[in-house]
């Protein structure tokens, strides 16, 4: 979300496969171990014109299940990509092609 933030995007939808992550987000679970992340979230939500938070089944959700899966270079906490990877592109197309 501060990436998207600082980068200026104004109306954001963020896709995933984690349901209980999502029912946090959006109140129908409580979970008081990630309460101040919970918070966190909807503190930076309220920086958009407009925000969704959108749960997808795995399969549909193959590029970023690759993407998670993938070991971090480095020893970095996070990896940040400027370009789509090359061991998703086939995934990606995939993804799109299965929906038309």
């Amino acid at each position: 979300m501060q990436h998207c933030w600082s980068h200026g995007y104004k109306r954001v939808c963020f896709e995933g496969d984690n349901k209980m992550l999502f029912n946090l987000i959006n109140g129908s679970k409580v979970h008081f171990g990630v309460h101040n992340w919970i918070r966190d979230i909807h503190w930076w939500s309220r920086k958009f014109e407009s925000i969704h938070f959108n749960w997808i089944k795995r399969h549909h959700n193959t590029p970023a299940d690759i993407l998670a899966k993938a070991p971090l270079q480095n020893q970095s906490l996070f990896l940040n990509h400027l370009w789509v990877p090359n061991v998703i592109t086939y995934a990606i197309h995939c993804n799109y092609t299965a929906d038309l």
